[in-house]
């Protein structure tokens, strides 16, 4: 007997792909690729051979597909990475005003200081 996923919306294939070729969490994109193979036509030991699985947890990740609509759908909690991305934005915006502290510090030193020389090639030295 083979056992195959139940029929998938358009949208909710779209969802899927999306989650396979963009997830974060490992876990949540091997089991899209187990749902989408079998959704292709893929049998389970041709999915456990390809994704390096048992074919009784190719069957039990299908199973649980088909008996819980929402297994793969997004959940409403807050992303992780967004409140890393305004640390990340903190972090940078106080390492440039420590720059910028930097660079003014070097504005109060003298001029003869500050000036540079122009490194010439050594065979420009005779």
């Amino acid at each position: 007997m083979c056992l195959y996923v139940r029929e998938i919306a358009l949208a909710e294939g779209r969802s899927l792909q999306n989650s396979v070729r963009r997830g974060r969490d490992r876990i949540k994109v091997r089991r899209g690729q187990v749902i989408l193979a079998s959704a292709q036509g893929s049998k389970v030991p041709a999915i456990a051979r390809r994704l390096y699985f048992s074919p009784q947890h190719v069957r039990t990740i299908i199973k649980d597909f088909n008996a819980n609509e929402r297994l793969m759908a997004k959940s409403h909690r807050m992303p992780v990475h967004s409140r890393q991305g305004v640390l990340d934005t903190q972090h940078v915006l106080r390492r440039l005003r420590r720059t910028a502290n930097r660079l003014g510090s070097l504005r109060r030193v003298p001029k003869q200081i500050r000036q540079t020389r122009t490194i010439e090639p050594n065979w420009k030295r005779h």
